[in-house]
């Protein structure tokens, strides 16, 4: 569905489902998907528009291995 388009994506929320909270406290493979948008051509940003579980700083490092970053 991106294929060729990638070039028009400037900006991809992140928020793991059901209910919208960390990456990885769901059931989408983060880096499974990030992987297939490098793979199109994608390296804008990344939005973190979840909601936290924990406490920030905690949060940030669930996120951040949730997205295999």
């Amino acid at each position: 569905m991106l294929r060729g388009r990638a070039h028009l994506v400037h900006h991809v929320q992140v928020a793991d489902s059901p209910g919208r909270n960390e990456p990885g406290t769901g059931t989408i493979d983060w880096p499974a998907t990030l992987g297939k948008l490098r793979a199109l051509g994608y390296d804008g940003p990344l939005g973190l528009e979840y909601k936290p579980t924990l406490p920030a700083s905690e949060s940030l490092a669930k996120a951040r291995e949730g997205l295999g970053l």
